[in-house]
């Protein structure tokens, strides 16, 4: 973006100023509360995502669940880094991925879940299911 200069060769859009406008959200769950904001800025589009999930518990509809995660929130904020398709896949696929394992090391099964989600992105991906890029 040229803000001074040769204005030489440049058009309307050299000139753009940052989309300001804010979503915000928030949430109560028992004693548990939250609130979001994100702001798309000087990117062409939203590239990042977030989550929040009052109970990992409920991250999982269907199967059988470790009653351990009834009491784990989780919230997180995905950067897009130029595109937002990996950031929209974890948004969905890293709940899910967290709460179908053990409750019991939670240290292990984020690290887990972040290997297996990238690697189902990744196959996402060669299959033509996600934009990389």
């Amino acid at each position: 973006v040229c803000l001074r200069g040769d204005d030489e060769g440049l058009d309307e859009d050299d000139y753009r100023s940052p989309v300001t406008q804010k979503n915000c959200s928030d949430g109560l769950k028992g004693h548990l509360a939250w609130s979001t904001a994100e702001m798309q800025g000087w990117r062409d589009s939203m590239e990042d995502a977030h989550l929040t999930v009052a109970s990992l518990s409920e991250a999982v509809s269907e199967g059988t669940i470790d009653g351990g995660w009834s009491n784990v929130s989780l919230f997180g904020v995905f950067d897009g880094h130029g595109g937002f398709q990996v950031a929209k896949f974890c948004e969905r696929h890293l709940p899910r991925a967290i709460a179908s394992r053990p409750s019991s090391n939670i240290g292990a099964a984020m690290a887990e879940a972040a290997g297996s989600t990238d690697l189902q992105f990744k196959l996402a991906a060669k299959e033509g299911f996600c934009k990389t890029g």
